[in-house]
């Protein structure tokens, strides 16, 4: 946009930006529903300085109605849930077309075989729809009741899927993740000690934390409370309040 002579860049992300300690952050639209301040942590405050959300002050109802008054076919269209650059297409289709599925053992948390898995780039951490076990009844050999299976672990190395029976199962919940590659909108990252709120996905409430150790570029964070299926290479960001102070890729949760 500057090499085009532009002053500003404005997008049509659900956020808004404040100034904090004298910097441009991310700060939570008036559609907190929406809010996609998680997926634009990395800016920078001066990139902010630049930047603007129209939207940040309005809901998504709101935006429907401008819409509406102006006779654009948006109006109504869908919400869209998915991955937005896949189109249609279910996420184990799209992603098997450009990395290799290698299928393997699916085991329950006692290591015992129940089932055979499509390739482990098919499963994310938490999901039940789709594991293809179904309700496996209890018997007196194995112990297994009539109740949906959640993906609980990814063994890369021995290419295996645990699944376990219980959306709160320990082997799901997690209270420190640590993150890399972080980066700070302010100048210096909080101290040691500091309570923040985080998120560890995108769309999920945010979490009382507090920053236990920070080293180089990776930080990490004890949660008030476990969270669920906390997955490498997802994105921890960090807030005070509704400030958004920065975030990086999760590489290890314990």
């Amino acid at each position: 946009a500057k090499k085009m002579g532009a002053d500003m860049i404005a997008t049509g992300h659900y956020a808004k930006i404040a100034k904090y300690e004298g910097h441009y952050v991310l700060d939570t639209p008036k559609d907190s529903s929406k809010d996609q301040s998680y997926f634009l942590h990395a800016l920078s405050s001066e990139q902010l300085s630049h930047a603007m959300f129209p939207l940040g002050d309005l809901t998504k109802k709101e935006v429907r109605e401008i819409a509406r008054e102006h006779n654009l076919p948006v109006s109504d269209k869908k919400d869209s849930t998915g991955i937005c650059f896949i189109g249609n297409q279910r996420f184990d289709d799209f992603i098997t077309q450009h990395l290799k599925a290698i299928p393997g053992d699916i085991i329950d948390e006692n290591g015992k075989v129940i089932g055979k898995h499509k390739g482990l780039i098919c499963y994310t951490l938490g999901q039940r729809k789709g594991i293809g076990l179904g309700g496996i009844k209890e018997t007196e050999s194995d112990g297994h009741i009539h109740k949906p299976w959640y993906a609980a672990k990814k063994d890369i190395e021995n290419n295996t899927l645990t699944v376990v029976q219980d959306t709160v199962h320990p082997l799901l919940m997690n209270k420190n993740v640590e993150a890399s590659h972080m980066h700070w909108v302010l100048e210096t990252p909080p101290k040691v000690g500091t309570k923040l709120m985080a998120q560890v996905r995108y769309r999920q409430q945010k979490q009382a934390c507090t920053v236990s150790e920070i080293i180089d570029d990776k930080v990490i964070v004890k949660f008030d409370k476990p969270q669920r299926a906390v997955t490498l290479g997802q994105s921890l960001v960090l807030y005070d309040g509704e400030y958004c102070l920065g975030g990086g890729f999760i590489s290890n949760y314990f």
